[in-house]
């Protein structure tokens, strides 16, 4: 599905080794296709872009990141000397087989970006630790590739959507959302030194249970993919009679041009039960920033947006059971794991501590 071509394709490494994407999809991969793998030991997102246009070297093909890392490969973009990004994205459009996302979901705001600057459509796909990829879209229909859906399974790879309530299988077409359960060689086959650990992960018919909560959307809706909403509990919010995936609304609010980070977890709430969280981080504009804004037609704004002033723009860009009630503003980058992913359960606590 993603056309390796045997002593013709070159990547770069960029993500660690010691996780499946860095391991099975940037290296391992690659090398049984017989590409060749450039590292990199340290990330830097200035030098992938000096690498990216360097003519000394052969071209690279295709390019494996995750949404952080093309977030910071944007921001850094502006940095880079305008005939180096220049040469960096000439080398892109006319080499780049394909560019890859991995390990979470890709904001819409960096997706359009990415393509706006250097005519790529990134791809998505999904993969876990217990067995590497079971879906990914094709790399030859970029023009159908939708932000939030990572097409279908791999060949030899059967995949199953469960009911989570009734444990019944939800028909195809049908767009029911369950947990997404995986089936194949590709699976691995126990965890080591956990029988019961390992029992429990599979059910009666051998299939995976991931714990992502998936849907099916058929060709009826002008799409025929899989597409993650999240994992469960944390990324599945059940508020005032609505369920509905936390992915969607921090794509949504980080369309915002304030926003620069942003997550929505459910937290306690004594009315309703449950209410929408939101933790996110202000974009901070510097001074000469500010003034080219002052310069253009656009109304000047305040820095930073309040909360109260980020819940009115809601109002105007999702359904009302969708809008956070409560948010908490941090002033530093929420922490992260090693794969820039954050932990919700986390999050959640951090509402606790509300005055």
């Amino acid at each position: 599905k993603w056309g390796w071509e045997e002593g013709e394709d070159r990547f770069l490494n960029v993500l660690p080794l010691n996780h499946c994407n860095g391991v099975i999809h940037s290296l391992v991969t690659g090398i049984w296709a017989g590409a060749t793998c450039e590292f990199m030991n340290i990330f830097d997102p200035h030098k992938i872009w000096l690498r990216l246009a360097d003519e000394t070297k052969p071209p690279l093909t295709v390019f494996i990141g995750t949404a952080s890392i093309y977030s910071e490969l944007l921001k850094v973009s502006e940095d880079v000397a305008g005939a180096e990004l220049e040469k960096a994205v000439k080398a892109i459009k006319a080499n780049m087989k394909m560019m890859v996302s991995c390990s979470g979901p890709m904001p819409t705001k960096v997706v359009r970006s990415w393509k706006k600057l250097t005519g790529q459509v990134i791809l998505e796909h999904y993969s876990g630790t217990e067995f590497g990829t079971a879906l990914a879209n094709s790399y030859k229909e970029s023009i159908d590739r939708k932000v939030g859906y990572v097409g279908n399974p791999l060949p030899s790879v059967e995949v199953t959507i469960i009911d989570e309530k009734t444990g019944e299988l939800v028909p195809w077409g049908s767009g029911g959302i369950g947990e997404l359960r995986v089936k194949g060689s590709n699976v691995f086959s126990k965890y080591w030194n956990k029988p019961d650990e390992t029992s429990a992960a599979f059910d009666r018919d051998g299939f995976f249970k991931t714990g992502d909560i998936a849907q099916y959307v058929s060709k009826e809706k002008e799409i025929d993919s899989f597409r993650i909403l999240g994992r469960s509990p944390f990324d599945i919010i059940q508020c005032n009679g609505h369920m509905f995936s936390a992915l969607d609304v921090e794509r949504i609010i980080l369309d915002h041009p304030d926003i620069e980070e942003a997550y929505i977890v459910g937290v306690d709430d004594q009315s309703n039960g449950k209410a929408v969280g939101l933790v996110c981080r202000m974009r901070i504009v510097d001074v000469v920033e500010e003034e080219e804004s002052s310069e253009t037609d656009e109304a000047p704004r305040d820095r930073p947006i309040s909360p109260d002033d980020l819940k009115d723009w809601c109002k105007l860009q999702m359904p009302v059971h969708m809008i956070p009630s409560q948010i908490v503003v941090s002033e530093c980058p929420i922490a992260k794991n090693m794969l820039q992913k954050v932990n919700k359960r986390d999050l959640v606590s951090l509402f606790g501590k509300q005055k």
